[in-house]
């Protein structure tokens, strides 16, 4: 009962950054650490500390490494070093990935990205080719908050789905 507050929360929260980054291009400041808390205070009645922890530290060193890529990618392609933050991606877009790394258990974080960064670029690459628009820029925290919204109902539902627990994946790709 008491995750099933939480997710309604998280929900709620997810929904105004949604909103608001659809919107306005922009999330409120005070959005972000309060998702972080309650998203924290989830992972922490779910799990224990360590695990908690490690399952942070992993995740955060796959958003790391990305960035790192990331930026190697763009300082390469404009021949000089090229900060990405604010003329890429939103300083807030990061943070909020950092904050979902409580969330989910490394593969699952891996798999959600994965899918989640494959589906956004295409719906909103389709959306730039097809209408013309102009604006190039894609509402990346709000687009990810609809689809964490949906994985997250779908689990309220079907109550095998542990977005903590690895083991059910990890058996289904390689039949351990």
């Amino acid at each position: 009962m008491t995750t099933l507050i939480f997710e309604i929360l998280i929900i709620h929260f997810l929904l105004l950054i949604a909103y608001q980054d659809f919107k306005y291009r922009a999330v409120s400041w005070f959005l972000l650490p309060v998702l972080f808390v309650t998203v924290a205070v989830r992972a922490f009645s779910c799990m224990e500390l360590s695990q908690v922890a490690l399952g942070f530290a992993i995740n955060a060193g796959v958003i790391t490494f990305q960035l790192i890529i990331l930026t190697a990618w763009f300082s390469l392609k404009e021949r000089k070093q090229v900060n990405i933050f604010n003329r890429f991606i939103g300083l807030g877009d990061i943070l909020f990935f950092f904050f979902f790394c409580l969330m989910f258990s490394p593969v699952n974080f891996v798999l959600l990205m994965t899918g989640a960064m494959s589906l956004i670029l295409l719906v909103f690459g389709s959306r730039l080719l097809l209408s013309g628009h102009t604006n190039k820029q894609i509402p990346l925290a709000g687009a990810f908050s609809i689809i964490i919204i949906v994985l997250i109902i779908i689990q309220i539902f079907i109550q095998e789905i542990d977005f903590y627990d690895d083991s059910k994946i990890l058996k289904l790709c390689f039949y351990i």
